[in-house]
């Protein structure tokens, strides 16, 4: 990727980004991030080598996509502090849940905006980003988007209407998976299993059943038969992970009406 990139905002959405772009080659002064808290950015600078600002206007000049990584509520406000500076060379990708793209688009008409949820596997390179293209931007531009996200794993174009589930089920996903992950570990180490090895072990199964699960010629509950233990039936473990997946889509509603306020 030859792009330069600009993180607006310097939080933990831009480090799983940052360090899975350099994980791919992606060279530091590839990328800026720009934040307020100059005590982050000097972090940023020590542990990765990236060039840094307190000011948002400078990601914008040194940029050709400039990454929104602001919390939902300051997204547009920055967006309109960025709008004198930004241009036709300019791709923004706004991070925010809950600020569909068409309102990006109303607050610059003229700019090529769109919307990426990503998930925190992106740090390894095995992330599922989803992408909703704004009317402005065009092929060209899709395909260097499409190219960069790449870099991070997967990635799919989705309907701006159904983000916020999509959200719940990728980008909130993996609070659904760690805890089973802990619990493995946990269990493992308590019965006397080396601590690193278990995690290698509770990690390969986890991850081996996820491509088994997608890959196979069989369905689950053929697969769960296969292996003839059930300790956890599929009744309370649909109700365990719809009760989260149903708060975390409930949290991006409430987010959505109070910026809409």
């Amino acid at each position: 990727m030859e792009e330069k990139l600009a993180f607006i905002g310097a939080g933990s959405i831009s480090e799983a980004w940052l360090e899975g772009f350099l994980a791919k080659g992606i060279k530091p002064e590839q990328m800026m991030a720009c934040d307020p808290r100059q005590e982050r950015l000097e972090e940023i600078a020590r542990r990765w080598g990236l060039p840094t600002s307190t000011v948002n206007r400078d990601g914008v000049a040194f940029a050709d996509f400039v990454v929104l990584a602001t919390p939902p509520p300051l997204t547009l406000p920055v967006l309109q502090e960025l709008l004198p500076a930004l241009g036709s060379r300019h791709l923004v990708i706004s991070l925010a849940a809950a600020v569909p793209v068409v309102r990006l688009e109303q607050a610059a008409p003229e700019i090529a905006m769109l919307r990426v949820m990503p998930n925190l596997p992106s740090l390894v390179g095995e992330g599922m980003n989803l992408v909703v293209f704004g009317a402005s931007v065009p092929a060209v531009g899709r395909q260097r988007v499409q190219a960069m996200l790449e870099l991070l794993g997967n990635r799919m174009e989705v309907d701006d209407a159904q983000m916020d589930c999509w959200c719940a089920l990728c980008a909130v996903g993996p609070t659904f998976l760690f805890p089973v992950i802990q619990s493995l570990h946990t269990a493992a180490v308590t019965r006397g299993l080396p601590p690193e090895l278990a995690m290698e072990a509770v990690s390969q199964v986890i991850a081996g059943t996820a491509h088994l699960a997608l890959r196979g010629h069989r369905t689950v509950p053929q697969l769960e038969r296969m292996i003839g233990l059930h300790t956890l039936k599929e009744e309370e473990a649909g109700r365990l992970f719809t009760a989260a997946y149903e708060q975390a889509v409930d949290r991006l509603h409430d987010l959505g009406r109070k910026l809409a306020a």
